[in-house]
């Protein structure tokens, strides 16, 4: 079972009204590419490797979220993502918070 199927529900709530939230935060090398993240609480994840091609970060928590050698980061993403709190290093291979 690959990851994001592992996390597919929590990842994908059908719901609007209630917040997307990931509880299992080591996703370091996860296949997150063209998954809705936005409201989903990645405070403190371990983004490391992690595949966000085409992911949608929109209103995502990412305070203190470790994030390196991403697909699909755009600088101005990057920038965006380090403004809202997240750690985001050109060549972190582990995370310390």
């Amino acid at each position: 079972m690959t990851l994001e199927k592992k996390f597919s529900k929590t990842l994908r709530h059908p719901s609007q009204s209630q917040k997307k939230k990931i509880i299992i935060t080591n996703l370091n090398g996860a296949d997150l590419s063209v998954t809705d993240l936005s409201s989903a609480d990645l405070s403190y994840a371990n983004l490391i490797g992690t595949n966000l091609m085409k992911a949608n970060l929109s209103r995502t928590k990412v305070e203190k979220a470790c994030l390196s050698k991403n697909l699909g980061l755009s600088e101005e993403v990057k920038l965006n993502l380090t403004k809202r709190g997240a750690i985001v290093r050109k060549n972190l291979t582990f995370c310390l918070k």
